[in-house]
């Protein structure tokens, strides 16, 4: 197996990406995320796979593509890789199988009657459309058909042999046209997890489907940089959420001395104004992404970083209390962040956080901009359940903001930071924006949250 990098800046995270069958790193040409290095592992015919380039990243966000799904099912969970989100594309941990992958009749003749001509007809399934397939005769992998048949006879030895460990895949991303592996194929195999089916054929819009399913974290921490000084005033369905979570935590959960508590996302200090009086804390920590702009209560201590890479640096059974109001919906990764935190508390030991469901803001996706995936309360109950924890307690709420313009909306939104819309939206999108927002009657405009609490404990 080959491994090389098509971008390395030194950056803390890394999107590292296991391609399909016959592909090499061309294919990912262009595509960037802003804040990640990108690596690529590709060639299968071996399974000699050295982990050590990846040691210096703080965060991995793993994207596995049609054959190297299969792959990194059966390499990835022996590198103890730092991975905050493991995301399937196209492919199952089944390459032959009539239900669950590629039918063995096909897969078989594919192999057997592999060609220059046959290659290229692959290529075209594989693309869909004319459109497509030219764009991708720009950067056709160079490799020799031999070599080729040599992988694909490879992953058919390894396909009947058993694999140590057990990869957790956090979501699949199915395409709805897949000529390769089959659509239905693929929700078979993955009817257990988090499907997203998206429009198009085997090979997918990569850099829309990487703006979309991978954070932009230091965009996360320039905004709330730049929000701060307006947040505390803007913020109000953020405070009324934080004042629920607090009631909701005194009636759920327990208030008694705690020993050790981790406070994810301090930001201002609103939640933690709330309940710092009313419990006594020996090791008090607050977790932001930026540098802290509240006042900081005595005894606390401050860590500034990403959380959600930093808490696979947490000792296993270690922490009585992880809390947070309105900040894990900036993860990449619920599922993996609830497994953490399982790992990390004691036993008895309580989740307290609330996020946002997949009702906030809405009228902003009714004027055009792409929905953030936030997860309703069954996937969160699911999400919880999975990592071994037992929801105490899960409930939801509308809170809807009226503003005297869709323009008053924009501000309030850069004000707070929690702004939904591209870093790169030109200003004839913005116009677009304003121009398809929802109105009131009385032309009036409204923006919704719909924050989600939660608490869970250790058994």
């Amino acid at each position: 197996m080959k491994l090389d990098f098509i971008h390395r800046h030194n950056n803390y995270r890394l999107l590292l990406i296991f391609a399909g069958w016959g592909m090499d790193p061309g294919v990912f040409t262009g595509l960037y995320r802003r804040g990640y290095d990108i690596a690529v592992a590709w060639d299968y015919r071996n399974e000699d796979f050295d982990p050590s380039p990846l040691a210096e990243y703080g965060e991995i966000a793993l994207l596995a593509w049609s054959m190297g799904v299969f792959a990194a099912d059966r390499i990835v969970p022996r590198l103890q890789l730092p991975l905050s989100v493991t995301i399937a594309v196209n492919g199952t941990p089944w390459p032959i199988n009539d239900t669950k992958g590629i039918p063995e009749a096909i897969f078989n003749g594919t192999l057997r009657g592999l060609n220059e001509r046959s290659l290229m007809k692959f290529y075209r399934r594989m693309c869909g459309s004319s459109d497509e397939f030219a764009r991708f005769q720009a950067h056709t992998p160079k490799r020799s058909i031999e070599e080729l048949k040599e992988e694909l006879q490879a992953i058919k030895d390894r396909s009947c042999t058993g694999h140590d460990g057990v990869m957790r895949w956090d979501k699949a991303i199915v395409s709805d046209n897949d000529a390769i592996i089959p659509t239905t194929n693929q929700i078979n195999a993955w009817h257990e997890h988090e499907i997203h089916l998206i429009p198009g054929p085997h090979i997918p819009e990569w850099q829309k489907l990487v703006d979309t399913m991978l954070i932009d974290k230091q965009l996360v921490h320039d905004r709330f940089s730049k929000g701060f000084a307006t947040y505390e005033r803007e913020a109000e369905a953020q405070a009324s959420s934080a004042e629920r979570l607090w009631h909701l935590w005194q009636a759920h959960g327990t208030t008694t001395p705690v020993e050790r508590l981790i406070e994810i996302g301090y930001g201002t200090g609103i939640f933690t104004r709330m309940y710092a009086p009313a419990i006594s804390i020996r090791d008090w920590q607050l977790w932001d992404i930026v540098e802290p702009a509240g006042t900081i209560p005595a005894g606390a201590r401050t860590v500034t970083g990403d959380a959600e890479a930093r808490i696979h640096r947490i000792a296993t059974e270690s922490v009585d209390k992880i809390v947070s109001a309105s900040t894990i919906q900036w993860f990449n990764s619920l599922p993996g962040f609830f497994r953490q935190a399982a790992r990390t508390l004691k036993h008895g030991g309580e989740l307290i956080v609330s996020t946002f469901g997949p009702l906030t803001f809405r009228e902003l996706a009714a004027a055009g901009v792409p929905p953030l995936p936030y997860p309703d309360a069954a996937t969160l109950r699911k999400y919880i359940s999975g990592a071994g924890l037992k929801t105490a307690h899960i409930s939801e709420k509308l809170i809807c903001r009226r503003f005297a313009s869709p323009r008053d909306v924009l501000r309030h939104i850069r004000a707070t930071g929690v702004n939904a819309l591209n870093a790169t939206a030109t200003p004839a999108q913005v116009r677009r924006i304003l121009s398809d927002y929802p109105r009131e009657t009385d032309g009036k405009a409204t923006l919704t949250y719909q924050p989600i609490y939660i608490i869970a404990t250790k058994q």
